[in-house]
């Protein structure tokens, strides 16, 4: 891993980090799978390690730091992110949302019927949410940060 792909990588997670704050007060509204679905794509198995620890590292340290939290989340990123190389960009925001569901009712210990009543509007929310941004942005994005990595890629 050279600097240039350290930039990039820096850059990626600073964007997905400012956007996912600039839309905290949108219920389930965000580009963070986004990001992440689009870095899966390009970046190899250890970049995008060191991608979602240094994410989660991040969002845990802004929104109040919980080691048992910061291990739960740190999994169930991993777990989607190696799934997104796997799963088409349709499926995968439904592998996502479930994940993120089933990652909230076992850390924080909830009632799992209590939980999906009174998520369903909010899963919805950030389901469909993800889908579109996905369908929209996906290729745009895709084109944009991966033309940058095969360009750096030309130079070392």
């Amino acid at each position: 891993m050279n600097t240039k792909h350290i930039s990039l990588m820096g850059l990626l997670i600073a964007t997905v980090l400012a956007t996912e704050y600039a839309l905290i007060g949108l219920p389930n509204i965000q580009l963070t799978f986004l990001f992440f679905i689009v870095a899966a794509s390009i970046f190899d198995e250890i970049k995008l390690l060191t991608m979602i620890m240094i994410y989660v590292t991040i969002d845990m340290l802004l929104g109040g730091f919980v080691p048992q939290l910061y291990l739960g989340w740190f999994m169930a990123w991993l777990v989607m992110i190696f799934d997104f190389k796997y799963l088409s960009a349709i499926l995968a925001p439904l592998v996502y949302t479930v994940t993120i569901g089933f990652a909230s009712i076992v850390m924080y210990n909830l009632n799992v019927v209590a939980y999906f009543t009174a998520d369903l509007p909010y899963t919805i929310a950030l389901i469909s949410s993800t889908l579109l941004t996905v369908i929209w942005l996906y290729d745009p994005l895709h084109k944009t940060i991966g033309g940058q990595y095969e360009q750096m890629a030309r130079y070392d």
